[in-house]
């Protein structure tokens, strides 16, 4: 965050959207707030996301996603 912060990068890669943060709250904060106020721009590759495309909306199928993997984390601690 340090480099986005100090305007040092203008685009975050990532394979999928877990690897952008664990917890949903602020993995929202982040892709929705801070990336934009930024001007950052984002890319989840396997989920299809790309804030150079519009407004970034996801799916609710992508929502659910990411809350079942959060309650899967927390049910299995030594996982993925």
């Amino acid at each position: 965050m340090r480099y986005v912060e100090d305007y040092i990068v203008s685009a975050v890669i990532v394979k999928d959207l877990s690897r952008l943060g664990r917890e949903y709250s602020l993995h929202g904060a982040i892709e929705d707030f801070i990336f934009p106020a930024y001007d950052v721009r984002f890319i989840a590759i396997n989920d299809d996301v790309d804030s150079a495309k519009g407004k970034m909306i996801l799916r609710c199928s992508k929502c659910i996603q990411r809350l079942l993997r959060q309650g899967y984390q927390q049910e299995n601690p030594g996982s993925g």
